[in-house]
Parts: structure tokens; C-alpha cells; sequence
């Protein structure tokens, strides 16, 4: 155990030594009375502390100045009261009977609940009522768990009423404590009746949220039961449609792709006709189709006939038309298209060759002379081949410069005609005072679209012709016998004839033939 320390008042013994002191110093005969100063016994009172124990018991025969507290009354019904019976009233509150002779007191509850045996008794009154509502709202909660508000509304009554009686008895003792116990149960009671009608209200939303759902959930369910009584049919109407709309596609592809297979038979023949025609008219064509004289023949203009020389039956075709030409002409025409591309040597080389097909009786007497000498004369002509081609394709890029040349011209003079158009549109606005002066300025512009072609294009297509001929004189390429034609113009046709003329030929042909570039 710890070591207790005693209580000791120091200021007392500092009293108590200073008292002794002052008594053996003073003389046997004096007279020690304290009249004139304090008592000891007062200073030693006045030093303990007012928390100490005294020894006054006086309290102890005070009597009760106050009364017996107030209890407030039982809630408890008179069914549950519990009252004992004796011969001889106990106290003023036993009641006599005359059923069974006897005096009957309450004891419980009492009217002043202050003793063990009425909170015994209390109790025994609690665990009854708990057990009675017990089997009262065990069915009910089994059979339905909605009336779960109503079952707690009837437990609060029965825990409200003990605990009045606990604050009766509590009151008894000290009512201040008991009225305060008193206020928190009521605070509580109120607090939860609240929250209760809350959740009570809540409850009340939550079931007409939950008959909407189950509302919506039943028709739902029974648009579910229509669409699945109707989808067989909508699915078959659907498959019914689309394998009619299939057959009705497939059926026109069907139709497209014999079409196009009778199309594809129909080329297939023409293609074997055509080859069949050229394997017959050119026999040799795929030796020299793609050769180097390909890309010296003139190209055929996408719409337009293809330019020819400037010969008689051209310009009548280009007036009346290509019915009136007879296929021996075609065929001549074509055949001096193709010889016009090849070089003056070869020209007079193949048509050595071919002049033994006019005479069959000179070509037999002399064909051994004939072939030697078309041999040297090969020979000779594919040594000046390249130089020919050169110059000959020098020629004709210059000719193509000329024409880009009058194509600017033209675009130049459509520009001057536009001017001229916008200067007599601002002119005649101007009223009659400058009347004058737009004669004036339209005899110094107004020329017809014959003269500015023949004014630009003719000078430009004579110069054209000048420079080709200076440059196949340069060349010194062409041969004995052969020129060029460098000046056959007609401003009327903006044309341009430059060609190969052989002084042999030009005696047999109907006025000689050119190229027109």
C-alpha cells in the first residue's frame, strides 16, 4: 500500500512554539492572562483550512426544513397495479373490501417509489408488457412487413411509461435529477417520432414510386407479349420484301451481265475482223509499226480531218466532204502520207523499186541490174538516212515554232479587237460633239477580222517560209532535182503548204503535191 502522509497544519505549530516561548521568558509572579491579546486557541482556528473535518455534530440534531419532493403520477394502468391484503390498514391509503373483508394497499406503483422492491417491481411490470407485445406483433410482422411503422409506434408507449416510472422514483430522491432525466427522455421520444414520420413518409413515396415502376414494368411486359406475338410476321413481311427486291437486282444483273457479254462478243469479232483486214491490207505492219517513222507521221487531230497536202480533190473534200473520193484515191492519198515522212533518198530509192511493178517485161530483162543497183543505191541511202531525218526534224520544229508564233499574233490581235470594242462603247456615250473624232479613230482601227488574219498571219507564215527555205539551203541535204515549196500562201485560208517537190514526179502529177504542216 502506499505510504500515507500525515496532515500536519505548520502554522499552528509555528503558533504553538511562539506561545511556549513567550511563556518561559515572562516571570513565575507575573500574571500570564491573555485578556489583552488573542487567544491561542482562536489563532490555531483560524490557520486549518475549510475543507478540513471538524468536530461539530450539531447538524446532526437540525431538523428537515423542506417537505417530502413532489412525485409526479403513474402512467401505468390500473389493470397492471399490484395491491397486498391484510387484516389491519397499513396505511390511509388501504382500501377496504367487501368481497373478501379484507384491507387491500397499492404497492405498486406507489405513490413514493423509494425502496429496492418497487424497482423490483417495475421490472417484473416491464418484462410483462415486453412479452405481451411480443406475441401481439410477431404475427403481425411475419404476415406483412409494411405495418413494421405501426408495430414500433405501439413499443414507445410501453418504454415511455417505465421510464416515468424510473424518473418517479429518481424524483423521489432528487426531483432535479429526475425532472432532468425527465426532459431527455421527452427530447428523445420527440426525436425519434420525427425521424419515424419521416421514414413513414418516405416509405409512402417509395411505395408510389414503386407502383409507377410496377405500372410501367406491366406495360412494358405487355408491349413485350404484343412485339413478341408480332415479330414472326414483321419478319417474315421483311425477309418476304427483301428476297423480291433480290430477286427483282439479281435478276437486272443478270440482264446487264448478258448484255455486256453479247457487247464483249460483238468487240471480241470486230477485233478479229480488224486484225483480220489489216493482216490482210499490211501484211508486214507489225515489222515497222513501231519503228522511227512512227513518230515523224503527222498525228490526226481528235474531231478534225487530218491535214494533206494542198492538192485539188483536198480542198474539194474540205468543201463537200470525203463522199465523193473513190477508194484508188484513198488509197493514193494514204500511201503519199506515209512516203511524205521518209527521207527524199528513200522516196526515190522505193520508187526505183516499185517501177518494175508498172513494166513486167522491163523488170525480168533486167532485174539482176536492177537489184544490184537498188542494193548500192540502199547502201548509199542508209548512210545519208540520219543526216536526212535530222534536218527533216529540224524543219518541222521550226515550222511548229512558226505556228506558235501566228497563234500569239492571233491572241494578240483578239485583244486589239477588244480594245477597239470598249474605246467605241465609251465613245458613243460621249453624245453627238464627238462624233468626229470616233470616225476619226474608226477609220484608223476598224479593220475586218480578213484583214488583221491576212496582215499578221500572212507576213508572219511568208516569214515562216523564207526562214525554212534559207534553212534547207543551209542544210545542203536535199538532192539534185528536189526543192521545197516555201511560198505557197492564201491569206483567205491562213495556210501554210511547205513541202518536198521532186522535179520528175511534178511532170506525172496533176500540179504536183505538198506537204501542209
Amino acid at each position: 500500500l502506499p505510504r500515507l502522509r500525515p496532515h500536519v497544519n505548520r502554522r499552528a505549530q509555528q503558533i504553538i512554539a511562539a506561545h511556549m516561548r513567550s511563556a518561559s521568558t515572562t516571570s513565575h509572579g507575573a500574571d500570564l492572562s491573555s485578556t489583552t491579546s488573542v487567544p491561542v486557541l482562536a489563532q490555531i482556528e483560524g490557520t486549518a483550512p475549510r475543507t478540513a473535518a471538524t468536530h461539530d455534530i450539531s447538524h446532526l440534531c437540525d431538523q428537515p426544513k423542506f417537505l417530502a419532493p413532489s412525485v409526479p403520477a403513474t402512467l401505468i394502468e390500473e389493470e397492471d397495479h399490484v395491491f397486498e391484503t391484510s387484516f389491519m390498514a397499513k396505511d390511509a391509503t388501504s382500501v377496504y373490501s367487501d368481497a373478501d373483508g379484507l384491507w387491500h394497499t397499492k404497492v405498486f406503483p406507489s405513490d413514493c417509489p423509494s425502496s429496492r422492491t418497487d424497482a423490483v417491481m417495475l421490472d417484473t411490470w416491464i418484462t410483462k408488457a415486453l412479452d405481451r407485445y411480443q406475441k401481439k406483433a410477431l404475427p403481425e410482422s411475419s404476415s406483412s412487413r409494411a405495418d413494421f411503422g405501426k408495430t414500433v409506434e405501439d413499443l414507445v408507449p410501453i418504454l415511455s411509461v417505465s421510464l416515468h416510472e424510473i424518473v418517479r422514483q429518481v424524483m423521489h430522491h432528487c426531483s432535479e435529477r429526475g425532472l432532468a432525466l425527465q426532459k431527455i427522455w421527452k427530447t428523445y421520444v420527440e426525436l425519434f417520432d420525427r425521424v419515424l414520420h419521416q421514414m413513414q413518409d418516405s416509405l409512402r413515396q417509395q411505395k408510389f414510386k414503386t407502383a409507377e415502376v410496377q405500372s410501367f414494368l406491366g406495360q412494358a411486359s405487355s408491349e413485350f407479349k404484343e412485339l413478341k406475338r408480332s415479330h414472326p410476321v414483321q419478319m417474315h413481311n421483311v425477309i418476304s420484301d427483301l428476297e423480291v427486291t433480290f430477286t427483282e437486282s439479281q435478276k437486272g444483273f443478270e440482264d446487264d451481265l448478258k448484255q455486256a457479254e453479247e457487247e464483249n462478243g460483238l468487240l471480241k469479232q470486230m477485233l478479229r475482223t480488224h486484225h483480220r483486214e489489216l493482216e490482210m491490207w499490211y501484211p508486214n505492219f507489225q515489222l515497222y509499226q513501231d519503228s522511227y517513222i512512227k513518230n515523224l507521221i503527222p498525228q490526226r487531230v481528235k474531231g478534225r480531218a487530218p491535214r494533206r497536202a494542198p492538192t485539188t480533190r483536198l480542198e474539194d473534200r474540205l468543201e463537200g466532204g470525203d463522199g465523193g473520193m473513190a477508194p484508188e484515191v484513198a488509197i493514193a492519198e494514204d500511201f503519199k502520207r506515209l512516203l511524205t515522212v521518209l527521207a527524199p533518198d528513200k522516196r526515190k530509192t522505193m520508187g526505183q523499186d516499185l517501177a518494175g511493178l508498172l513494166d513486167e517485161v522491163d523488170k525480168k530483162a533486167g532485174s539482176n541490174n536492177n537489184k544490184d543497183k537498188a542494193g548500192e543505191a540502199r547502201e548509199q541511202d542508209r548512210a545519208k538516212e540520219k543526216v536526212s531525218l535530222e534536218a527533216q526534224q529540224e524543219n518541222l520544229d521550226l515550222v511548229e515554232r512558226l505556228q506558235a508564233e501566228v497563234r500569239e499574233q492571233e491572241e494578240h490581235i483578239k485583244l486589239l479587237k477588244t480594245e477597239i470594242a470598249k474605246l467605241e462603247a465609251k465613245k458613243a456615250l460621249g453624245g453627238d460633239d464627238d462624233q468626229t473624232e470616233r470616225d476619226m479613230d474608226e477609220e484608223s482601227v476598224d479593220l475586218n477580222a480578213d484583214d488583221l488574219d491576212d496582215v499578221g498571219g500572212g507576213s508572219l507564215l511568208q516569214a515562216a517560209a523564207g526562214l525554212l527555205k534559207k534553212k534547207t539551203a543551209d542544210t545542203g541535204q536535199v538532192s539534185k532535182g528536189q526543192s521545197f515549196l516555201a511560198a505557197e500562201f492564201n491569206p483567205s485560208r491562213m495556210k501554210l503548204s511547205i513541202g518536198p517537190k521532186d522535179d520528175d514526179e511534178s511532170a506525172s502529177s496533176d500540179g504536183g503535191s505538198s506537204l501542209s504542216n
